[in-house]
């Protein structure tokens, strides 16, 4: 089966992972794979590296034919708002502008049995919709269309024309799969899709293959930000404002130094400069500042790095639509603090798996980053039963998933 997978982002995150995962078990079958990726597409050049070890695999970059790449760049307050204001009422044009790149780009190389189109959100990179009716219109039999994320209201100004489009999107896709339950209920709920259009849920794999013996003896974290005494506390991933790491620098505020002094956090991602200047500023004393390390991009194995952490946090404000990094962590036998939004309590029980706590809180930060400190058997006790759980998310399990989509085995 020869199958094309499009990949269109502005960004870098879970949804690299996910993909990386997804193709590493697919490259040992005989499929024929393409990916197509927009060149200003970031999390595709961070796993460019591992991509192209797949024999079977072709990688294709493209220039975006959407307005985000300029919008994203430095412009004048003037040029960004002429920007905006086209994105926002040309979408029509971007749009039959995407679906002639991507039928060139399928004609060009195909022809194709199946296309699958990795998008974050719904709508989120409106390509990903577009190559939908280019598949359909070039005959392409499997046409399936993943979400990752939460899905966004239907704008107010251009609401016929959205809706009429999400209505024709949906009938021309073969599939609609949703990495949850939470992301599935997020388009009936806030997108508003018809709840007789049926949306399966394939939940997100991990790589469940042994870590190297000798990782742990050669923690590079430890050696570089903390000490033998103290506990390695980490948020992996972009450093964006809805990740929640002010909340965690709110609840170390909220602490003495007779636990500052035992910890070591490290905000492990990169992220915009006026964002990490606005955290900066919210350490209110010597012993925070002291405490909290960003340590920017880390390079290699997501998780190696989080294997080498005594905690994990994520303390997402609104939604996640799975929760990549926590999976990885239960996996290598790290505890977890999460908070409860989006796809997380669906594969995580607070008290058993790891600790549950409330978005927005930094006092349930504070008290849990405390019992872990005092009482760290109790939470290393959870740790047998969350890797057991987390095998039910293997990325080979993933993998089987979508090749039943496409009706024979993978």
């Amino acid at each position: 089966m020869k199958i094309a997978i499009y990949f269109e982002q502005y960004s870098w995150g879970g949804t690299d992972t996910h993909l990386l995962n997804l193709l590493r078990e697919w490259s040992a079958g005989q499929d024929e794979l393409f990916l197509f990726s927009n060149a200003e597409n970031e999390g595709f050049f961070r796993i460019k590296k591992d991509l192209e070890k797949f024999h079977n695999l072709s990688l294709v970059t493209f220039p975006s034919r959407a307005v985000t790449p300029l919008l994203l760049k430095q412009n004048s307050k003037f040029i960004y708002f002429l920007l905006r204001v086209y994105n926002y009422f040309f979408l029509p044009v971007i749009l039959w502008r995407m679906k002639n790149q991507a039928m060139q780009l399928l004609k060009k190389y195909g022809p194709f049995d199946a296309l699958i189109s990795d998008n974050g959100g719904y709508p989120a990179a409106w390509g990903c919709l577009a190559v939908i009716h280019a598949a359909w219109k070039l005959g392409i039999q499997h046409r399936i269309l993943l979400v990752h994320h939460a899905a966004q209201p239907v704008s107010k100004i251009r609401s016929i024309f959205e809706r009429a489009y999400d209505d024709l999107t949906l009938k021309r896709s073969s599939r609609i799969v949703a990495v949850s339950e939470a992301t599935k209920q997020s388009l009936y709920d806030i997108r508003g899709i018809d709840r007789q259009c049926h949306i399966d849920v394939i939940y997100n794999g991990i790589d469940l293959a042994p870590l190297g013996a000798t990782l742990q003896q050669e923690n590079s974290l430890r050696k570089r930000f903390s000490s033998a005494t103290k506990k390695l506390i980490g948020v992996v991933g972009v450093i964006e404002s809805y990740k929640g790491h002010d909340d965690l620098i709110e609840a170390l505020n909220q602490m003495g130094p007779e636990y500052l002094n035992r910890i070591s956090v490290l905000f492990i991602g990169k992220g915009k400069a006026e964002e990490i200047n606005r955290l900066k500023s919210l350490m209110k004393n010597e012993h925070v500042k002291d405490a909290v390390n960003f340590t920017g991009y880390i390079e290699g194995n997501s998780r190696e790095i989080i294997s080498m952490l005594d905690l994990l946090c994520v303390l997402t404000k609104d939604f996640e639509g799975f929760g990549l990094t926590l999976a990885e962590a239960m996996s290598v036998g790290v505890p977890v603090m999460a908070t409860r939004v989006g796809a997380i309590p669906e594969f995580i029980e607070d008290g058993v798996h790891g600790r549950i706590i409330s978005a927005c809180s930094p006092r349930e930060v504070k008290l849990a980053i405390e019992h872990f400190i005092d009482h760290h058997e109790a939470w290393e006790n959870r740790l047998d039963k969350a890797k057991e759980r987390i095998k039910e998310f293997s990325a080979e399990k993933m993998a089987r998933e979508f090749g039943r989509l496409l009706e024979r085995e993978v």
